[in-house]
């Protein structure tokens, strides 16, 4: 172009209304301005999110775990909730071909279950019970997001030939990653097949920080375990995601920083509560601060720490500037609060369980709250029986009853056939709550039952009660003080013929 139509011509202005249509997002979550320019905008898979993330997510939500008070309380609460005091309970509902229980071979089951579950027994280190099993599992897949228990048939040091082995999820390398000729595919240490399902489990021998005893960093020996070995218990939160996230993830940021701040608090107070006084002098001579020693020619110090109820001396030509800080901050309690209800929220669980805080709160608004807790508790009582406990009852009831290890009354073992009877007949009882108000929910429990909107069992299972455990120790009480109960039903002749062969 010339130079005089450079000069001459005239540039063509954007018409500013197209321009702005054309930035224009039609949702408001995907303007990009100076207040969302540091929102994020990539799109990772959930692998992919999992793997740059993981390590410390879980290095995070240990130290809240172990440091702060109420990544501490909500860990409790989880054990507390899920597992209970005795644990999630196993009941046997196997029937004779008439439809009726069989009562004593699901006895038999039951006793089986408790015995294995003994402190020595269940484990491949003899150090847990079963319970100990439950508890240390909602422990672990909160705080690391994820466990791996190995399940061992044929193991020799108990009688029912089967055990666990409990592995930290560090022993899963989220850095193994590769592509194997069979077409299955290694995801941060899980391979699967060309449809997602876990085929094996690629588990360290030593723990990958683990120093002791020569174990190095670099020295990675790995032991493929096929998945059916494995017991892999974590929440899938996005399609495709191969490994678990620590539950305290989304307010771990938050924790940190109000435990931060309540130590600056802490500080702060116990430092504005520390008043001192000083003395001046006119020569300031005689002065002998802090550390000073006569004759050592050393400088004397100035006081610079605040101890409560102390008087010292300032030197000649020093003053003190009165320093009378306003703490305990007269909004701490507030902010906390505020800071803590967000927390509950992304914990699913109330700001009144995890702050044990109870003031203010009536009986309408804590049974409200009571209420939703309950809910979240329950679904996970359901994750844990799915993930744990209908998983460990198939094999070790297989594993037993091939061992010879369930025995009839008379002491003959059970036969495998009656393997399938028992396999579907287990029925998992979580523990239940009791009420603010027991009267109240009584009184409701009953109108239920009595307008066939609830059944007993059901209301007693709420409860985390054995419904046939309760009615026969009734009868067992009404037998002690004579009170008359109605004649029990009689089995028929096939029924007791099942009954012996399985006795005998």
């Amino acid at each position: 172009m010339s130079l005089f139509k450079k000069i001459f011509s005239r540039k063509k202005k954007a018409d500013p209304r197209k321009t702005y249509a054309a930035q224009r997002s039609a949702y408001k979550a995907a303007v990009l301005h100076r207040l969302t320019n540091t929102w994020t905008r990539s799109n990772l898979s959930a692998d992919a999110a999992v793997y740059k993330d993981l390590s410390i997510l879980r290095a995070r939500s240990r130290d809240l775990a172990i440091n702060n008070d109420y990544g501490r309380r909500f860990l409790n609460l989880v054990k507390q909730n899920v597992v209970g005091p005795d644990g999630i309970m196993l009941q046997v509902r196997s029937r004779f071909a008439s439809g009726k229980l069989d009562k004593t071979g699901n006895d038999i089951i039951e006793a089986a279950w408790r015995e294995w579950g003994k402190k020595g027994n269940c484990t491949v280190d003899g150090l847990l019970s079963w319970h100990d099993v439950e508890k240390l599992a909602m422990e672990t897949v909160p705080k690391d997001g994820e466990l791996l228990i190995r399940m061992i048939p044929g193991w020799p040091d108990n009688k029912f030939r089967f055990a666990l082995q409990l592995i930290e999820a560090d022993h899963i390398d989220e850095e193994l990653n590769k592509s194997l000729p069979n077409g299955n595919k290694i995801r941060m240490g899980v391979e699967f097949d060309r449809w997602r399902r876990p085929v094996a489990y690629y588990v360290l021998t030593d723990h990958p920080h683990d120093f002791f005893y020569g174990q190095g960093y670099n020295r990675k020996k790995y032991e493929r375990i096929p998945a059916d070995q494995v017991l892999h218990p974590y929440v899938i939160e996005r399609i495709g995601q191969s490994r678990g996230i620590p539950w305290m993830a989304t307010p771990a940021e938050r924790l940190h920083q109000l435990s931060a701040f309540e130590d600056a608090e802490l500080v702060a107070s116990r430092t504005g509560a520390s008043k001192m006084g000083f003395f001046t002098s006119p020569s300031g001579d005689d002065y002998t601060g802090q550390g000073a020693q006569d004759g050592t020619g050393e400088p004397k110090e100035l006081i610079n720490v605040a101890a409560p109820g102390t008087f010292e001396e300032l030197p000649e030509g020093v003053d003190f500037k009165a320093w009378d800080p306003d703490h305990p901050n007269s909004g701490f309690e507030q902010f906390v609060m505020a800071v803590l209800r967000g927390v509950a929220s992304g914990l699913n669980i109330s700001y009144v369980s995890l702050a044990n805080d109870l003031r203010g709160v009536s009986y309408s608004s804590i049974r409200q709250g009571v209420l939703e807790d309950r809910d979240a508790w329950r679904m996970l009582q359901t994750f844990l029986r799915q993930s744990l406990h209908e998983p460990v009852y198939d094999p070790w009831l297989k594993t037993s009853l091939l061992a010879g290890a369930i025995t009839s009354k008379k002491g003959v073992p059970m036969s495998f056939d009656s393997y399938a009877k028992f396999a579907g007949a287990a029925l998992w009882t979580p523990r239940g709550w009791e009420w603010v108000d027991p009267a109240k929910e009584v009184a409701a429990s009953i109108l239920e039952r009595q307008h066939g909107f609830n059944s007993s069992g059901r209301i007693m299972a709420t409860r985390g009660r054995d419904f046939y455990e309760i009615i026969e120790e009734i009868n067992q009480e009404n037998e002690i003080f004579d009170f008359p109960q109605k004649e029990p039903e009689k089995n028929s002749e096939e029924d007791n013929d099942n009954a012996k062969k399985q006795n005998d």
